[in-house]
Formats: C-alpha cells, structure tokens, sequence
C-alpha cells in the first residue's frame, strides 16, 4: 500500500507481527489528551478502542504469517521482574478493511504512532494485542482471546433496569414476588461468548458454556455496543458440565490428604521450605499428561500449591506441571 498524503513516501509493508491501522480522530485525542483524562474512559472497565485494518504482515512470501512475540516470566522467575520473550509464528487472519478491537496501551505509547493522513491516524498495532476483528457483522477473535459474559447465579433474572435478582410466584399475585437482588456477578465464572482456536492450548470450550477462571483475569470491554469481559484462552481452568466442575487443558484436580486454607500472610524476599502436599487425581484436562507421567484417576501424588486454585477445603485445581512425584 502507498499512503497518500502523508510524509511516508513509497510502499508500506506490516512486519514483525505489526497489523497497521487507521483510526479517526476521536480515538487519536483520546490517546494524545490522555485516557485519564477522559472523564468518559475508564482504563480498567469499558474500552472501546477499535480501527480499520490498513495492512497486514507479507513475510517470506506466505502473506498473512508473521512471527509474534509474547512476554512471559520463563524458568527460573527473575526477582527483578525481567520476564524472557518466546516467538512464534501465528497466522493473520484479520483481512484488510475490517475492524478491530485492541488494547488501549496501543495508542497510548508514542512510538507506536506512524503519520496522519488528514482527519485519520495511521498507528501500528501488535497483533497479539487485537482482540477480535468484525467482518459482516460477525465477530471473529484473534490470537487467545476469548470473549464473555459475567455468571450471575442459578436462577437469577434480568429484572430490567439495569437490576438483576431472584423471583417466586405467589398465588394471588399478578407478578412474580422479587426475594432477591443480587447486585454482582459470581466471581471468576463466565459464559463464553466469541472463542478463538488458540495458538498454545486449546480448551475444549465452546459458546455458551460456563467456565471457571483464574482470579482477576476479565478485562471489561464493549465490542459492537454490548459488553464483554476478555480474558484469554490459558485463563480457563475449568467447565462447568451439569453438576461437576471438570478441569481443561493441563489442570488437575485433587482431592487433598488435609483440607487447605488460605493465608494472607506474605513476607517479602522470605525462602519458602514448605513440604509438598499430598493428595488423589479425581479428573483432568486433555493436555494435563503432556509430561507422560502417566496420569490416571485415583492417583496419588505430591503436588506444589504453585497456581493452586481451592475449589473446596479439600479439593483444588493446579496445573499438572506441579505435580511433584507418585505415591504407590
């Protein structure tokens, strides 16, 4: 593409994982004059960021692929917070011309801003940070984003207004008695909406199905005009199937020798030596044996409550990772 009526001159062509795109200037104030600043933008809840695809990566002659970059803490975790990158290559399937929903940061870094062709900005953009493009109306996600909606308990209704609760019918009323509100969701659970294929894990998930987070993950965002929480494919520990909570992924879970409790007693800079906990394998997700330690029902084993999470005093989900060794 050759942009016209900008300082670039000749043809630009996306690399290293960038998508380029135009936004109108609204969004570009918006970044400029600083998103705090906006009474309107609240950077923790309801981001409507979006722009219009202008160019998407060519590289080594197969248009669309590109090598993405992730951040990630790496083994061993470096006390100064560096965190190691790994690449990999991902397909752009985002088409040119579509609109995409990204991360805020994009815009609010300089050195992602490219020129301006009259009332449009031209930004770069990463690509493992667009959530999701619309074509024809149709939400399509990207990279491991995964977009969904809060749980808010069994039987609980919308009972307008922007109040939701629980509801008995009395005989003689004309209308349900309300016997319950219930003013916020239940926590880390959610409704998947829009799933993605993933790049790394794939959890067999599917729209509509109710699943379990890891805490503090959902990121509020409105996407064509109804809002989300977005989170990411490795945040789903589990789903809910009937009754039972079954885990997904590289997750297991045990039913512990002793019930386990939590503390919120942390010492900074400390040396833990605490002893392994022991426990049984009650169920697993489809990647949790990908260390072919043999995994199977009725396990016994010693695990590290690294990235535990306590479903009960006595039954947690952790990844299969921590599973320190089998007790015959």
């Amino acid at each position: 593409m050759i942009f016209e009526g900008t300082k670039i001159q000749g043809k630009v062509k996306a690399t290293n994982g960038n998508v380029i795109i135009r936004v109108n200037k609204s969004v570009h104030e918006l970044s400029i004059n600083g998103l705090l600043q906006d009474v309107r933008f609240d950077k923790h809840r309801k981001t409507w960021i979006s722009g219009i695809v202008e160019i998407t990566p060519e590289v080594g002659g197969n248009e669309g692929k590109d090598i993405i970059w992730e951040e990630y803490e790496g083994m061993p975790r470096r006390k100064n917070g560096a965190v190691y990158h790994r690449a990999s290559e991902y397909p752009c399937l985002i088409p040119v011309g579509s609109k995409v929903y990204f991360h805020y940061l994009a815009l609010e870094q300089d050195h992602n801003f490219i020129d301006s062709e009259g009332r449009d900005f031209i930004y770069r953009v990463a690509l493992d940070t667009i959530f999701c493009w619309v074509e024809d109306g149709k939400i399509h996600m990207n990279y491991n984003f995964v977009l969904g909606t809060p749980y808010w308990g069994e039987d609980v209704e919308d009972l307008g207004n922007g109040q939701r609760g629980k509801t008995k019918l009395i005989e003689g009323l004309a209308k349900p008695l309300v016997t319950e509100i219930i003013f916020k969701p239940q926590v880390d659970f959610a409704y998947i909406k829009h799933i993605g294929p993933g790049i790394y894990q794939q959890r067999n998930v599917v729209p509509d199905d109710l699943v379990l987070l890891t805490p503090a993950c959902e990121f509020d965002n409105v996407i064509e005009d109804k809002e989300y929480w977005v989170f990411k494919h490795e945040d789903i520990m589990a789903v809910k199937r009937g009754e039972f909570i079954v885990p997904v992924a590289d997750y297991v879970m045990i039913q512990t020798d002793k019930p386990l409790y939590k503390t919120s007693l942390i010492v900074p800079d400390t040396v833990s030596l605490e002893l392994p906990f022991t426990g049984t394998v009650v169920a697993f997700g489809e990647s949790a044996d990908v260390y072919g330690q043999g995994l199977k029902r009725g396990m016994r084993v010693a695990f590290h409550k690294r990235d535990m999470r306590m479903l009960m005093a006595n039954l947690v989900l952790i990844r299969s990772g921590n599973i320190q060794f089998e007790i015959q």
